[in-house]
């Protein structure tokens, strides 16, 4: 029994040795955070945000980002599917949670120039 757990562990020891060295090498870490800067503007202020969980370097990286756009319009597409036509007060409760997120992200931006501001929500 015991010699039978033996193989399994260095059985899984492999695997995982086999499974390091086939991963290709991580160039995007390489890179300098200018780069990483530049190309996360191409993203939407959403998804550059969501970038900060990938790991300790990215955390901050898009408070750097010169390009604000506050733009709600895909989200309230989605929204016009799900909300019912006299659901005014849901996208006017909305409202305040929307200009409270827009000021903490402007107070904790790091960027000195912006290349784009643009804040573009639906209120009724």
């Amino acid at each position: 029994m015991d010699s039978l757990k033996a193989k399994k562990v260095t059985s899984d020891f492999r695997l995982k040795k086999c499974a390091k060295k086939e991963q290709p090498p991580d160039r995007i870490s390489h890179l300098p955070n200018e780069i990483l800067v530049h190309t996360l503007s191409f993203l939407t202020l959403e998804d550059a945000i969501e970038t900060s969980v990938l790991s300790k370097r990215w955390r901050d990286l898009w408070l750097n980002v010169a390009r604000l756009d506050f733009d709600s319009q895909k989200f309230w597409k989605g929204m016009a599917d799900t909300v019912q036509p006299n659901s005014a007060t849901v996208l006017e409760s909305n409202r305040h949670e929307n200009v409270e997120w827009v000021n903490k992200v402007v107070q904790s931006h790091k960027s000195v120039v912006w290349d784009v501001f643009r804040i573009r929500f639906f209120f009724s």
